[in-house]
């Protein structure tokens, strides 16, 4: 297995001078973004979860630590940039599964409102993602307490 595909980026957005690279969210950083519920705007709430998934750099290697965008580099970007880049993230293949739903779970597509904005669709997504790793993991606690089956 090639272990430096873990660190390569899903997408690259030029913002300004720099480019801005965009990395897979790991379950706990999905959570995090959970955890994030005292924050209802959307905009602020992903000025917050970037570091999470953005870098100015790529890693060389999977043992090298990604080096996460900095507050100021955050703080400076304008409402349209961070648009930009939710939009970028909002299309990862890693989001595909919430985006498409799930019908045997009763569960529709989440699809972007016509003018919503990115960031909201953005937020919407992560909700989703967060809340469908939470059904995965209560149904491996559920298998995992329960008795084996006699045969």
């Amino acid at each position: 297995m090639k272990l430096n595909l873990l660190v390569k980026p899903v997408a690259e957005v030029s913002i300004g001078t720099s480019i801005i690279y965009l990395f897979p969210a790991s379950i706990s950083d999905v959570n995090e973004f959970s955890d994030m519920y005292d924050e209802v705007d959307a905009i602020k709430k992903f000025r917050k979860f970037l570091p999470y998934i953005a870098s100015l750099s790529v890693p060389k290697d999977f043992r090298d630590k990604r080096v996460p965008l900095s507050d100021e580099v955050i703080e400076h970007m304008t409402a349209m940039e961070l648009e930009e880049l939710a939009n970028a993230y909002s299309a990862i293949p890693s989001l595909d599964k919430v985006r498409a739903g799930n019908a045997d779970e009763n569960i529709a597509p989440i699809t972007r409102h016509r003018d919503e904005p990115a960031t909201s669709y953005l937020d919407r997504l992560l909700t989703a993602e967060a809340e469908r790793h939470r059904r995965i993991f209560e149904k491996i606690n559920a298998a995992a307490a329960s008795p084996p089956r006699e045969e």
